[in-house]
């Protein structure tokens, strides 16, 4: 099952919770403590180096030093590797550049442990990044921000229709076909 939400993300494990709904797992781009919410909580892939990238310039990096060390954690990120070789790598990374870049390396390794579980399990992850719902948020946020009075309910029931369409066009084409039975 996939399913996606609007609102803020702080108040979805308590969601999750009232409405009895137990995710097998959640993918999240780390700004929020999902532990418990789900057996296995991965993070969003994307968002790793995206954030690095911002952190090192926090971290007074910028230029070519800035440009290497990102695409290294982007490598780290996206290349095919188990969790125990990611953990690994990951460990390396930051203990190389942990005085150079502290945030940027703090950071990677607050991330490992959602990385490695989507490595582990990943048929439980058949999304990687919360992008997919974050082009919905996009299109979301431009109508409520346009004037159409869009409701928290409008936001959520236009991002499920979204994901249906995605990841199940067969089911979306049966419901909007006429033919749901």
């Amino acid at each position: 099952m996939l399913a996606a939400y609007a609102g803020s993300e702080v108040d979805l494990p308590d969601r999750l919770w009232e409405n009895e709904i137990r995710p097998t797992s959640l993918v999240g781009d780390g700004h929020v403590n999902w532990n418990g919410a789900a057996p296995q909580v991965g993070r969003g892939r994307w968002h790793v180096p995206h954030t690095v990238g911002l952190l090192l310039y926090r971290d007074g990096l910028s230029g070519e030093q800035h440009h290497v060390l990102k695409r290294q954690v982007a490598s780290l990120v996206f290349e095919d590797a188990s969790a125990q070789t990611r953990r690994r790598a990951i460990a390396r990374w930051v203990w190389v550049v942990r005085h150079v870049a502290p945030r940027a390396a703090r950071h990677l390794l607050n991330a490992a442990e959602g990385l490695a579980q989507m490595d582990a399990y990943p048929k439980h992850f058949v999304v990687e990044t919360t992008a997919p719902m974050e082009r919905e948020m996009h299109e979301a946020g431009r109508r409520f921000e346009n004037g159409g009075q869009w409701t928290k309910s409008g936001a959520t029931t236009m991002a499920r229709w979204w994901q249906l369409w995605r990841h199940h066009p067969k089911a979306f084409d049966q419901i909007f076909s006429g033919d749901a039975s």
